[in-house]
């Protein structure tokens, strides 16, 4: 229970750190975000917000403390920023056609 829990975890933590950065390298590149009229990015970015934060309370309470699944989302969200802010920095040209396809 407690390997199926943190496995949850850390692939909606992905999914959802995935998502809000493409959200905000559309907001940075293009100065808008998501077209209301186009996919509900932002209905799911706040879905999937809500199941993280619904398993990390869950997580947090029956199997780990809170700092431990603070710690571990705290080094998940810096390792992803980091190489979402090296992939844009090293190919700009694609970061704004994928800004472009968020918006």
């Amino acid at each position: 229970m407690a390997a199926a829990s943190w496995i949850a975890l850390i692939a909606v933590g992905l999914l959802t750190a995935l998502l809000l950065g493409l959200v905000l390298l559309g907001i940075a590149f293009l100065r808008s975000g998501p077209a209301p009229e186009g996919q509900p990015v932002p209905f799911l970015l706040l879905a999937l917000l809500a199941v993280t934060s619904a398993l990390a309370g869950v997580t947090a309470r029956y199997i780990a403390s809170w700092q431990s699944v603070d710690i571990v989302f705290a080094g998940m969200l810096t390792l992803i920023s980091l190489v979402e802010v090296t992939w844009a920095l090293s190919s700009p040209y694609h970061a704004i056609y994928l800004a472009r396809e968020m918006a």
